[in-house]
């Protein structure tokens, strides 16, 4: 395909560039109407993009259900904490306004123990300038080729996630990881270092889980190995 013609035709915010939205909106298309998920968007823009050169504002709340998240640690600086927060896997999610019912897509927020950089506007709101990663023309040759692989396994890999992925995050830890393994391998279990190796044979992004994208792969790769050795044990060099 032109790839030019594609970053014209959908790259309509910034010229040049695909943001979050328009990324998804390109691969809908290509698979003729499906619905991408938006962990699918941000891990491409994780793997493959670029750091914008254009800055974008979100805000953060400073306070969750009158606890406070943002603790204050200097000169427009501040650290989240929260025990309530924790709970809810240690997230404080960017928004695009300030209304904790609109979500910003293609970042993760800040983590419980991290310190960020903002401005607090003084009505229970900190103003944050992030430079999120968008796909240019260099990048997306790669995308396509990825995610075209992807999309012929993408509900297969919907249904693996179903199966395994006990906390809905859209994605497998290393736990959930072994035991898929275990269920391809007939139920004989596995040792770490074959986890191990299926990781980083899968983790492209190195995040420590396998991503919806990435299933696929580990599945292919791990199947081959059982065939391989019959399961002795022992990875093939």
């Amino acid at each position: 395909e032109n790839r030019g013609a594609i970053i014209k035709e959908y790259g309509k915010s910034q010229p040049g560039k695909l943001v979050h939205d328009e990324l998804r909106r390109l691969f809908a298309d290509l698979t003729g109407g499906k619905a991408i998920q938006n962990s699918d968007v941000d891990y491409y823009l994780k793997r493959f993009g670029k750091q914008n050169d254009e800055s974008v504002t979100y805000f953060l709340p400073t306070t969750l259900e009158g606890e406070v998240v943002l603790v204050p640690e200097g000169v427009n600086r501040y650290r989240v904490g929260n025990i309530e927060l924790q709970s809810r896997n240690a997230i404080l999610g960017y928004h695009p306004s300030k209304d904790l019912d609109t979500k910003v897509y293609g970042i993760s927020g800040p983590k419980v123990g991290d310190v960020i950089e903002g401005v607090d506007d003084g009505d229970g709101w900190v103003r944050v300038r992030l430079f999120l990663n968008v796909i240019t023309l260099k990048e997306l040759k790669c995308v396509l080729n990825s995610f075209s692989r992807y999309a012929t396994v993408m509900d297969a890999s919907a249904e693996v996630l179903a199966k395994y992925d006990a906390t809905h995050k859209g994605a497998l830890s290393r736990a959930e990881v072994k035991q898929l393994m275990v269920d391809v391998n007939s139920g004989q279990d596995v040792t770490d270092e074959e986890v191990d190796r299926v990781m980083m044979h899968a983790d492209m992004t190195q995040t420590g889980q396998v991503e919806a994208p990435e299933v696929n792969e580990a599945i292919v790769w791990w199947h081959g190995q059982v065939q391989k050795q019959g399961h002795c044990g022992c990875f093939q060099q």
